[in-house]
Order: structure tokens, then C-alpha cells, then sequence
């Protein structure tokens, strides 16, 4: 046998782990909060906080909101019609692809407060800013 067919066996072996990496790294594996995350999130948004209060503690947990109103998700998998609704999604810590699952927080807002928390996984698929380089 010569060197380079030796080569080729360890090759490919070296290309299947690297995709097993990538692959056991993508989120789409996990697509469940965790129970400690989901009773976290509920703990700091109670009933009545306000929601610019309920906006500033998802902040703090590392999430960007906005509101919307319309159709969201709740913990079953079921949608709920809301007039009004923040929807707050986990910001990437780092650089990933473009869709992908991430913690997705919906607050069901009565008037200006919070009547209603879900917390899911869902998919993003929001455009991630890359960094420049710089020279």
C-alpha cells in the first residue's frame, strides 16, 4: 500500500468528526427550554410588573424585545391572539448561522403590564451582524 492511500482512510475519518462537531454544536438538537431557565424567566417577570420593567429584566437576561401584537406561541404549542405582546428573543453570544433555535420569551401584556408569560425555544432567523475587520 502505498502513503497516499494510507492518507486517504484517515482523511475522511478527520472530515466525518468534523461534521459530527458541527453538527452536535447546531441547536436544532436541544429544541427545549430548560426547566431552570423557563422558572427563572417566570420568577423575574410576575403578573403585574410593568412592561417596560418586564422589557428591562429580558434585557438583563440577554434577550432583545420588541412589541407586536398579533399571534405568539405559548408553552404548548398552542397560538394565542393578544392586542398587545412583547416578543423578546435571545441575542447570540456568539457568531452562528442564520437560523437557528434560540429562548424565545412571549409576555402577554393587559393594558401597559404583564398578564401572560411563555417561554419556548422557536426559531431566528434574524440577520447577525458580523464584526468587521479591522486593518
Amino acid at each position: 500500500m502505498t502513503r497516499t492511500n494510507l492518507r486517504q482512510p484517515r482523511s475522511r475519518v478527520i472530515i466525518a468528526l468534523a461534521c459530527a462537531g458541527l453538527l452536535a454544536g447546531c441547536s436544532f438538537f436541544s429544541q427545549t427550554v430548560t426547566p431552570q431557565r423557563r422558572d427563572r424567566i417566570h420568577a423575574a417577570l410576575p403578573i403585574g410588573l410593568s412592561a417596560d420593567e418586564a422589557e428591562a429584566k429580558l434585557n438583563g437576561l440577554g434577550f432583545s424585545c420588541i412589541r407586536r401584537s398579533g399571534d405568539y406561541p405559548d408553552e404548548n404549542g398552542n397560538d394565542v391572539a393578544a392586542h398587545g405582546f412583547l416578543q423578546c428573543t435571545q441575542r447570540p453570544g456568539t457568531i452562528s448561522f442564520n437560523c437557528e433555535n434560540r429562548d424565545q420569551v412571549y409576555v402577554a401584556l393587559a393594558g401597559n403590564v404583564v398578564d401572560h408569560v411563555s417561554v419556548v425555544r422557536g426559531p431566528d432567523c434574524s440577520p447577525v451582524e458580523h464584526p468587521t475587520l479591522v486593518k
